[in-house]
């Protein structure tokens, strides 16, 4: 089991690293004069928070004991410390992307530039929240609870579009070597998850007790059968095999950590969800990196308002951003464009904080002041029941996708329904 932990771990240390060494010297570099230089900059700062919480959350309980903060006195165990310090990380990664989300909507050129500053306010911030008493942490868990989940709906609909994008970027030359990837990695995704799902049936669901468990389990395969057959059939002409993996492949993940945090007697697993939020937060690290770029392009919310690349350079390099405008010359229509996109990119940065803490607390809501084992954090029927709400979500916005162009046939979707 320690293997199995601490690889995630390990790989999440070593992407976050990486991936915010070499972001920050590009962004920084370009003094966020660009949308992607200063979305890249504000990825990089969730990057950080949470590399910054996982390390207080599992490497510095005697380290915050040694510190004797006045704020974490009621605590009396190195697991209360090493909680409530990557709550007090979280809830400045929140306090941060709030404040610039506000700031950004008020004045749009807020939004880039001035990176050094942001990165001392972030620390500020830091410093700052380790200041609160515990007790503000179990009502800001309770918070980031609901927010969780809505960010997990977000991140359905991004993984979606992810989906559909890397089979297209796979078979859109029909070259042999790629379709054939495509099958390989398709079957491995979908009868990976078929045996896992048969496993559930054994460490959640024995007994005639367990009816409501088995139920679950049992929608959740019969889901992946048959938004499989749609995306095969002519009836969804624009569905993918792979597209259809990847949702039952996350479907099953997010229903192991629904089952794992069963409070009833049918939970026979005896394992904690650390590793289930270790690998949310590596999938939560990919889906923030390719958002960050794709929000670059279009709005969150839709295409109604297509979001704008702009500079703050009032003469930008002929290797500027592509379609790169000075802000300068912007109306106001496009102005007001403008701070919509960034607004609502901080709002999504905001939502991943929730997200955050939830992942690195082990989804409690209440840690008490001995907490010394983990193995039961986390474990509860509202965090059930966000996993479920969160499979049976990503299930029916994947299924809108495959039937929506036939229910609305006069929208444009891009999509042929009449192709064989």
């Amino acid at each position: 089991m320690g293997a199995i932990l601490s690889a995630p771990c390990a790989c999440l240390g070593s992407c976050l690293g990486s991936c915010a060494a070499t972001a920050a010297c590009r962004s920084l570099g370009s003094s966020m004069s660009t949308s992607r230089g200063a979305k890249l900059f504000y990825v990089v700062i969730v990057f950080l928070s949470a590399l910054l919480a996982l390390l207080a959350r599992y490497a510095s309980g005697s380290l915050f004991q040694r510190m004797d903060l006045f704020s974490m006195a009621s605590c009396v165990s190195a697991g209360c410390f090493q909680v409530h310090a990557a709550f007090r990380i979280c809830i400045a990664m929140f306090a941060f992307f709030v404040i610039m989300g506000v700031m950004s909507a008020a004045h749009g050129p807020f939004h880039f530039g001035h990176a050094p500053l942001k990165l001392l306010f972030w620390l500020v911030l830091i410093v700052f929240a380790f200041l609160l008493p515990n007790s503000f942490d179990d009502g800001f868990a309770k918070f980031a609870l609901g927010g969780a989940g809505v960010f997990l709906l977000l991140q359905i609909m991004v993984l979606i579009s992810f989906s559909y994008d890397w089979n297209s970027s796979w078979t859109s030359t029909e070259e042999r070597p790629w379709l054939i990837a495509v099958v390989v990695v398709s079957a491995t995704l979908w009868f990976g998850s078929v045996v896992v799902t048969a496993f559930f049936y054994s460490w959640f669901a024995v007994g005639d007790a367990c009816g409501f468990q088995q139920a679950v389990i049992t929608v959740n395969l019969l889901a992946a059968v048959l938004y499989t057959a749609l995306a095969l059939s002519s009836f969804a002409p624009h569905g993918t095999l792979l597209t259809s993996s990847v949702m039952f492949a996350y479907n099953t993940f997010t229903m192991y950590g629904a089952l794992s945090a069963d409070p009833s007697a049918c939970n026979r697993s005896g394992v904690s969800l650390t590793a289930f939020s270790t690998w949310g937060l590596v999938i939560t690290a990919v889906t923030l990196c390719w958002s960050a770029f794709s929000l670059s392009r279009t709005t969150l919310f839709g295409e109604g308002r297509p979001a704008l690349d702009v500079t703050t350079e009032a003469d930008p390099p002929a290797d500027a951003e592509q379609a790169s405008q000075p802000i300068g010359h912007l109306d106001e229509e496009q102005m007001a464009t403008l701070r919509f996109s960034n607004a609502q990119f901080h709002l999504l940065m905001a939502l991943s904080s929730l997200y955050i803490t939830m992942a690195v607390s082990g989804w409690a809501t209440a840690i008490p002041n001995d907490e010394s084992n983990s193995s039961q954090r986390g474990v509860g029927a509202p965090v059930m029941w966000v996993a479920l709400t969160t499979t049976w979500a990503t299930t029916l916005l994947y299924l809108w996708t495959l039937c929506a162009p036939r229910c609305l046939p006069d929208r444009d979707f891009g999509v042929d329904i009449n192709a064989s």
